[in-house]
């Protein structure tokens, strides 16, 4: 359903995009008609370096960014302008193994822990549960700051990017999905679970017309460093995937 809805959004931001290109082919990013852009990111992340035994499901560490971003001309050119913005960015880190990410209790009450679900979800009849998916989700409040060159000022144009944003986190959860005795359960923890508040990172784009390529790698810590003893790693993710510039 969530992917549904995903599907949903993007169709209608390119349907808009098309229809505005085609009534209109001399519009270009700088003209008032609707100020700025509008960016949507969709990508995956991934860390080769991750804790023994939280090996990332890729497939499933699913990203997804919206932002605002402004364009201020550079030298009075119309192909080259530094973007600030705005948005909110939401990631999921989710495992391959048979983990549940929780905060530790008693002596180590000030460690994150990778929970043996298997053990942590069994059945009455001490049956263990088939885990479907288990996974960490942060959301951040980020402002991004990039400099664009275009190759013309029209939307039909190649675009490449650099930039870097910070964020600073308003949620986060540990979710788990299973099947034990014949009954599926979501179960949700909604904590801090010792993520760092803030994050940053730097990244590159290129494409031609709205559609394009990212990549964006974290400088920062998923988790304090503090808190990871039990765990005995850390997480700092690349990210790969398509972007969607409209307006």
């Amino acid at each position: 359903m969530k992917s549904g809805f995903l599907f949903s959004i993007i169709f209608l931001i390119s349907t808009l995009t098309f229809a505005q290109e085609e009534t209109d082919p001399t519009f270009t990013e700088y003209e008032d008609k609707v100020p700025g852009t509008l960016m949507v990111e969709f990508g995956f992340a991934y860390d080769s370096k991750y804790p023994p035994g939280m090996e990332l499901f890729w497939w499933r560490s699913r990203v997804l960014n919206i932002y605002y971003m402004y364009d201020f001309r550079l030298f009075g050119s119309d192909k080259l302008s530094i973007n600030p913005g705005f948005g909110i960015g939401t990631e999921n880190y989710a495992f391959t193994g048979d983990i549940f990410v929780d905060k530790g209790m008693d002596t180590v009450a000030d460690q994150i822990i990778a929970y043996d679900a298997n053990q942590l979800f069994r059945g009455n009849n001490g049956e263990e549960p088939d885990i479907k998916n288990s996974k960490v989700n942060p959301i951040y409040i980020d402002i991004p700051l990039e400099l664009r060159f275009r190759t013309n000022s029209t939307k039909k144009s190649f675009r490449f990017a650099v930039g870097g944003k910070v964020g600073f986190r308003v949620d986060s959860k540990s979710k788990i999905k299973y099947e034990v005795e014949g009954t599926t359960t979501r179960y949700k923890v909604k904590n801090d679970l010792y993520l760092e508040q803030f994050r940053y990172g730097v990244y590159g784009r290129m494409g031609y017309g709205s559609f394009n390529i990212w990549v964006y790698k974290s400088m920062s810590n998923l988790f304090v460093p503090g808190a990871t003893e039990v765990i005995d790693g850390n997480f700092s993710a690349w990210v790969f995937g398509l972007s969607l510039v409209t307006f």
